[in-house]
């Protein structure tokens, strides 16, 4: 793992996540997000981190908190927020064609809950951001999101935040659970981002 997050600071990308793949495997189901499913995710030493870019980062941050959570059928990453600030929950760096893609969000729980507080970008390291904008409700679990526009870049971070409306500054929802007030609660079980 050193070796490839060396050769990714180096600036070469693409060939640091070649020989990642070569490590763990290629993406699931035409994915380009490696651990879409939050396998690895979930049994790694969730405060460690492995050192790749390559793989799930989270940061810790006021108001908000990310859990990788290990089941009998697979793994979920728990998503709790007060709906303040846009925190990046998740992010891994990417390295795919250029192009349009296609975004599918499974969630453990209501998908108007993470439709309503997600937003998914692809983020060039030339400053350039594409944000995903939401097309349509599949079916009770999963959510389907598109590029808006191609993806211009080769090499991106891919990011999970939050999104914060109107209607989240003016009418906070809080409830209170052990950690901290929280106003909004999700579960996702798998993301897959694929050529349009």
């Amino acid at each position: 793992a050193p070796s490839v997050a060396r050769i990714a600071n180096a600036g070469k990308i693409a060939e640091a996540s070649t020989l990642w793949q070569e490590h763990v495997g290629k993406p699931k189901g035409g994915s380009v997000l490696l651990d879409g499913n939050f396998v690895r995710f979930a049994a790694a030493d969730f405060g460690q981190g492995t050192g790749v870019p390559f793989e799930w980062y989270t940061s810790a941050g006021a108001g908000f908190s990310v859990t990788p959570i290990e089941g009998a059928n697979g793994a979920d990453v728990e998503i709790r927020w007060d709906g303040r600030r846009v925190p990046m929950f998740l992010n891994q760096i990417v390295s795919a064609e250029p192009g349009e893609y296609r975004l599918i969000v499974r969630v453990a729980d209501a998908p108007s809950t993470a439709r309503e507080m997600l937003q998914f970008s692809a983020d060039c390291v030339t400053g350039a951001r594409n944000i995903f904008r939401f097309v349509r409700t599949i079916d009770r679990q999963r959510l389907e999101y598109a590029s808006d526009g191609p993806i211009e870049c080769r090499d991106y971070r891919f990011s999970v935040r939050g999104f914060v409306t109107a209607r989240d500054v003016s009418e906070p929802r809080i409830r209170s659970v052990p950690v901290m007030p929280v106003s909004r609660v999700t579960s996702l079980s798998e993301l897959a981002l694929v050529p349009a």
